[in-house]
């Protein structure tokens, strides 16, 4: 699980509460072309999420608890200047 303490760019507190108000209703997001999402971008995601929807602390939760489905296939083309979304972060593990 990747360390969900700390949001690259975390977002200011207002925004945060006017996105959870946007999404209250949210249950299931779609990414098509998943094989041009880096790992950093598809982590980034993952703690965006946790963070909009408070489970930020919570280590069972991906994604804010929150259903995704990804489309695409891995073995097209990859994301430009990164790796691919089943890449470890340098340092950090990430399993499910």
């Amino acid at each position: 699980r990747p360390d969900n303490t700390s949001t690259p760019n975390a977002a200011p507190s207002l925004k945060i509460h006017s996105l959870r108000d946007r999404l209250g209703d949210l249950i299931l997001i779609i990414i098509d072309e998943i094989s041009v999402v880096s790992h950093n971008l598809f982590q980034k995601i993952n703690k965006r999420l946790n963070e909009i929807f408070e489970t930020a602390d919570k280590s069972d939760i991906y994604f804010g608890n929150i259903s995704v489905l990804l489309f695409g296939d891995l073995a097209q083309c990859e994301p430009v200047a990164a790796k691919q979304i089943f890449w470890a972060p340098t340092g950090e593990t990430f399993s499910l």
